[in-house]
């Protein structure tokens, strides 16, 4: 099902499976800002990932003696969620854990979206509530795939305030390097290019100066500004093997995505957050859709 929620300013529209961001628009006009998800070049559009984010170095991860099976970026994006709360410029949508959840995560929790204007800005709110008597770890984060019209290379992304930037690349199968690498900003824009994914399928940003990044459509009026203070990590990715794939994804995330050297151990992954039991902990983003 989806849902939407507008103001004076946009018109948002989230599917119940997987609590995904389904559309951005904005009113007047109907610019689109979010990608429509062409399976030609990723037929997603902004998948919730919980409770990983990225790969796990087997497909597998260890905890207290047993090891589990999980799916890239976790199961979230594959569950329907039941609407909560639903109001004109607002919604909360929330999943629970069932028999197959515990099978891969094996812990009973709430996990919730909250979906809310405020003028021209989106505010995306993750809940996560463990319900269980044991400490819960978890990660969780965006994949936000946001429309660009231009070649990559006329594509701005800028790091506020920044004059570099630390980077972690990946193998081919998304395996991270074991430290990140400095790279050199133009006036705080990223140079961005098929072949700068075509070295490393995606990116991921640590240690940035400012949560905050926006991304300009070449030389297009409209842009987003995310900011993230709650999430240390930013994922970029585009689709290498498509030439204009048109999009750009700007993710963040709590977590790093595992890597060669990653110990298996869930409690021992760089980023994880714990849970306490009966305890509810949020994380939010803001993205603010202008021009």
């Amino acid at each position: 099902m989806i849902i939407t929620i507008e103001n004076e300013h946009l018109r948002v529209a989230i599917s119940t499976l997987g609590a995904e961001l389904y559309a951005v628009e904005r009113r007047g006009d109907g610019h689109s800002y979010l990608w429509h998800g062409d399976p030609e070049a990723w037929p997603d559009r902004s998948p919730v990932l919980f409770p990983i984010v990225g790969r796990l170095h087997g497909g597998r991860y260890s905890l207290r003696d047993r090891t589990y099976a999980m799916d890239i970026h976790g199961f979230a994006l594959r569950s329907e969620f039941a609407v909560a709360l639903r109001e004109k410029d607002a919604v909360v949508l929330t999943m629970q854990d069932s028999a197959e959840t515990r099978a891969n995560y094996p812990f009973s929790f709430t996990f919730s979206l909250r979906y809310a204007l405020r003028g021209d800005t989106l505010v995306k709110e993750h809940l996560v509530h463990n319900a269980g008597s044991q400490p819960m770890p978890y990660e969780v984060g965006g994949h936000e795939g946001y429309r660009i019209t231009h070649p990559l290379e006329e594509v701005q992304l800028l790091f506020d305030g920044a004059e570099h930037i630390s980077v972690y690349g990946c193998d081919e199968n998304g395996m991270l390097d074991a430290a990140p690498h400095e790279v050199p900003l133009d006036r705080g824009r990223l140079p961005l290019s098929l072949a700068r994914f075509a070295e490393s399928s995606f990116l991921t940003v640590t240690d940035l100066a400012s949560a905050k990044v926006l991304l300009r459509d070449g030389d297009s009026p409209s842009y987003v500004e995310v900011t993230f203070p709650d999430f240390p990590y930013l994922g970029i990715w585009t689709n290498r093997a498509v030439l204009h794939p048109g999009y750009l994804c700007v993710e963040p995330w709590s977590a790093l995505p595992d890597g060669l050297h990653s110990d298996p151990n869930l409690l021992r992954k760089p980023g994880i957050r714990l849970a306490a039991p009966g305890e509810t902990q949020a994380l939010r983003y803001e993205m603010r859709f202008g021009g």
